[in-house]
């Protein structure tokens, strides 16, 4: 619900956000990112377990580059098992480095419990946007880009 996607931000703080997922939610990270960065004008990443358990982990290492990142991992009652144990393994990992958060999903089937993080993903990056102090819906940069590149 909408007061959920408000907590969830205002418990991540105002922080540039990394995304990690597993299975059928990759695709629900790379929404969550795209949103953050639009609506919150601010920079999100994300990645896909395993991918993330071998390169992407050693990232976190050192304390100066880590600090301002906090990480939301998305998962789902559809998860294979050894994902959802990466995930609880990544989440201990970075306690007391880095502020992280698993988010579960709503719903009885896969495509509904896929499109309530979606959902969720898209207040989360609007609540964001007010924390921000900013406003979610003009994308100047991305107009200036097109504006730029039909001139070439």
């Amino acid at each position: 619900d909408l007061h959920t996607a408000y907590r969830r931000q205002r418990q991540m703080c105002i922080r540039d956000s990394f995304y990690g997922t597993a299975g059928n939610t990759d695709l629900v990270a790379m929404r969550w990112k795209t949103q953050v960065n639009e609506n919150s004008k601010q920079p999100a990443f994300w990645n896909v377990i395993p991918e993330l358990n071998h390169n992407e982990i050693v990232g976190f290492s050192d304390e100066r580059l880590r600090q301002g990142l906090s990480c939301v991992f998305l998962e789902n009652d559809y998860d294979h098992p050894e994902n959802r144990a990466r995930i609880e393994i990544m989440h201990e990992l970075l306690h007391g480095k880095v502020p992280a958060v698993v988010i579960g999903a709503d719903g009885r089937s896969e495509l509904s419990q896929v499109l309530s993080q979606i959902h969720l993903g898209d207040y989360v990056s609007y609540y964001l946007a007010i924390l921000n102090q900013t406003d979610p819906t003009p994308v100047e940069l991305i107009e200036s880009f097109k504006r730029r590149m039909s001139t070439r």
